[in-house]
């Protein structure tokens, strides 16, 4: 794993936009993506369970389903010039109580700074978790 003042551009900028996400700068986060940016995100099967145009939807999405979430980058790597991969964990409370630990991967593609789209993919643990959220 790169260390943090050596890394990739890229890397560092997906890194800053998760901080500004954690912290509830949506305004901030959403200064980092593309105006056209677009958020794609894949149920336990592969299938796009969503085509998420407004990136602002999904970087506030938890906040409106969810008690409690956190989510910590494992690791973050650039694949050549303009992709990065995240491996997240989350822990996250359902309004109902229940809790959940995970781990998903989101591929970004980051192009003359700004990111341009992102894809989630997450197993059957957060598939099953999302799905009693949202009924």
């Amino acid at each position: 794993m790169e260390l943090f003042g050596d890394e990739h551009p890229n890397v560092t900028l997906v890194r800053a936009n998760f901080a500004k996400i954690t912290s509830g700068d949506v305004a901030g986060a959403m200064a980092d993506w593309d105006r056209d940016g677009r958020y794609h995100a894949f149920d336990a099967d592969g299938v796009e369970s969503r085509d998420l145009s407004d990136v602002t939807d999904v970087v506030t999405a938890g906040q409106r389903l969810l008690e409690h979430h956190e989510n910590e980058i494992i690791e973050a790597r650039a694949i050549g010039e303009e992709l990065v991969s995240l491996h997240l964990r989350v822990h996250a409370t359902s309004r109902a109580g229940r809790t959940m630990t995970a781990d998903y991967l989101i591929v970004l593609n980051v192009r003359s700074g700004k990111i341009r789209w992102a894809c989630d993919f997450i197993d059957t643990t957060i598939q099953t978790f999302l799905d009693e959220a949202w009924s």
